[in-house]
């Protein structure tokens, strides 16, 4: 679950993976399914990085560090999907003023957790 964690946050943090994957449609390789919707998937309903930390730590992160960036992304995702709804897309996400601290705090976490070893 870490790995998959981590590649979240990284296709989050990524602005050409982004352009790459989710604009021009060119996958890493086939079959490749990892698009916007599974990265906030990903962070908000499998992992629920917005739990507990106690259930965290341990489990998927290593400290309260790890837990402080990845709840900051939790916040900035949960206040992008409230601006471009539920079934928002990533087009209307990258419009919406509220992907740049999106991106921002991706990246920091990606600096906290690491890549995972293979991306993409």
């Amino acid at each position: 679950m870490r790995t998959e964690v981590q590649y979240a946050v990284a296709t989050l943090a990524d602005e050409d993976y982004q352009d790459q994957v989710w604009v021009k449609g060119v996958f890493p390789r086939d079959p490749y399914l990892y698009d916007f919707d599974a990265a906030c998937h990903m962070l908000l309903d499998d992992a629920d990085i917005m739990d507990e930390s106690d259930r965290l730590i341990g489990a998927i992160l290593r400290d309260e560090r790890e837990v402080g960036v990845l709840r900051c992304l939790g916040e900035t995702l949960l206040t992008l999907i409230d601006d471009i709804s539920a079934v928002g897309t990533f087009e209307d996400a990258r419009r919406s003023s509220k992907w740049p601290p999106v991106v921002a705090a991706a990246k920091e976490a990606s600096k906290v957790i690491g890549r995972p070893l293979e991306f993409p």
